[in-house]
């Protein structure tokens, strides 16, 4: 199985339960992961974690080309394209949330998880339909079939102990 992981996943890690100092082995397994190819994250993911100005842009940084996936394939355009047109039809969500979400990454993760039968990795979970201010991945990727888990249901499936 592969797994291909949301910005929030590495954000909250960060800032949060697995912090660089406190919890180095997961940083490790994740670059062992994403080395034998079991998951992945893609280049929007990229860029908004280099956007920080901290040791977790300079980690993706320096693991840039392990960790990521360049969703510049025709297949992963296409699946992206789908979910966009799926999005911005949905009058259930307000433009501005529509527009919000075209501009991050969370339609890239949809689309490469699509297109490589993998499972999204996210900290976001599905809103009440009836939400209208903000599109989550959970919601789209359940549209389109795709399964969603958190960090520590993939550290389950991988079999990842942090001892």
């Amino acid at each position: 199985m592969k797994y291909v992981l949301d910005s929030n996943v590495f954000i909250t890690a960060k800032n949060a339960y697995y912090a660089f100092d406190l919890v180095p082995k997961f940083w490790d397994e994740l670059l062992r992961c994403a080395s034998n190819g079991t998951l992945k994250s893609v280049d929007a993911v990229r860029e908004e974690l280099f956007r920080g100005n901290d040791q977790l842009a300079q980690w993706a940084k320096d693991n840039a080309g392990i960790l990521f996936d360049s969703t510049d394939s025709e297949r992963i355009v296409e699946c992206y394209s789908h979910v966009i047109e799926w999005v911005t039809a949905d009058n259930r969500f307000k433009p501005s949330a529509q527009a919000n979400f075209a501009d991050c990454a969370d339609g890239w993760v949809v689309a490469y998880a699509m297109s490589q039968d993998a499972t999204i990795v996210t900290l976001e979970t599905m809103v009440d339909p009836l939400v209208k201010s903000r599109v989550k991945i959970p919601n789209v990727a359940s549209h389109f079939k795709v399964r969603c888990i958190n960090t520590y249901g993939m550290l389950r499936e991988l079999n990842i102990k942090l001892n």
